[in-house]
């Protein structure tokens, strides 16, 4: 499965694949709270980070900052597609975060959108 992302909270028919796909490593909690019977629980919002450490052009920067809803505000609600364990996926409501500007020459290089308050829908 691949990472996807579309504008707005609860909009899962107008999600599309992110191009190019970042690295994640999953969703974070701050908070794990270990249960009576042995399980463990996440507590709180999750957090998570769309890396892309490699330069990438000013166009492909431009719409990647379109598909996130993040071309005139600095955070927009998104409905995101992210990884729940090594092999499935799962849509959730998140707040996405623009990155600050990492440009060097013609190429933005170390972009990291932050994901906050992920919640599963």
């Amino acid at each position: 499965m691949t990472y996807k992302i579309a504008a707005g909270f609860n909009n899962v028919g107008s999600l599309t694949d992110l191009s190019p796909q970042p690295a994640c490593e999953g969703i974070r909690y701050a908070e794990m709270d270990y249960l009576p019977d042995g399980t463990v629980q996440p507590n709180g919002y999750g957090l998570a980070e769309l890396k892309y450490e490699e330069g990438i052009p000013e166009e492909i920067y431009t719409s990647l900052l379109t598909q996130m809803g993040l071309t005139s505000v600095f955070s927009a609600p998104v409905t995101i597609a992210l990884p729940v364990d090594a092999r499935t996926f799962a849509n959730h409501n998140a707040i996405i975060v623009k990155p600050n500007d990492r440009r060097y020459q013609l190429f933005y290089r170390g972009v990291v959108f932050l994901v906050r308050r992920i919640t599963a829908i």
